[in-house]
């Protein structure tokens, strides 16, 4: 979503953005937190997972739009664009934890899509160009600029990386790029059932740098 608005002109990374109550027609989003923030800059929205600005900047994006490029990036389960509206934009499609590591790897090989490598001995392919690559740039630097969650400094590489909580705590989620390497992690149960302890920055994250901080030097 903020590499398309970056592609499209609708924000720079310390664009101010608004964290207030807003209406979007019929639909009025609310934080993870219940509170709002107030104006603060593309970059810690993104970072800080402020879903107001996410949902303005789905409204401003037109071609493509997140959906479209979503449908580029090949992710196979999504229904048609008006099932989800702006709630795209707070991860309201189907994805798997593979698409996720894709489009990541879109963001560490400056805006094109490319297949998963499981072994290093495995050829390097390229496919379409789906963001600039000065909007990857700016993406993979925000994203390096978050925080860990226990605080500690990068053990062997900086880390561009996000957290996401599904609606309804049915599942966690952390994902990011660690030197080399993109990492996904999932929290969650087979049968969907949703528990109060699927945070992504409480449990998902944790487990995301204890990897992080246990993969090989490439």
């Amino acid at each position: 979503m903020y590499g398309l608005a970056l592609d499209q002109g609708v924000i720079h990374p310390m664009s101010i953005l608004k964290d207030l109550p807003s209406n979007f027609g019929y639909f009025q989003p609310e934080n993870f937190d219940g509170s709002f923030v107030g104006p603060l800059t593309a970059r810690d929205a993104l970072i800080r997972s402020r879903n107001i600005p996410a949902v303005w900047l789905a409204s401003q994006v037109k071609s493509p739009s997140l959906y479209g490029l979503l449908q580029r990036a090949g992710i196979k389960g999504l229904r048609g664009e008006s099932h989800y509206g702006l709630a795209l934009a707070l991860g309201g499609g189907e994805m798997t934890p593979e698409e996720l590591a894709r489009l990541y790897v879109m963001l560490a090989g400056d805006g094109h899509l490319r297949p998963l490598r499981y072994l290093q001995e495995q050829p390097q392919a390229t496919g379409p160009q789906l963001l600039t690559p000065q909007a990857a740039f700016m993406v993979r630097d925000m994203l390096r600029r978050n925080p860990r969650p226990d605080g500690l400094p990068a053990r062997h590489w900086r880390t561009a990386w996000k957290t996401g909580t599904s609606w309804g705590f049915h599942d966690a989620w952390s994902a990011g790029l660690v030197g080399p390497y993109v990492l996904v992690v999932w929290v969650g149960n087979f049968y969907g059932r949703p528990n109060p302890a699927f945070i992504g920055a409480k449990t998902a994250a944790p487990l995301f740098f204890r990897i992080a901080d246990a993969l090989p030097l490439a």
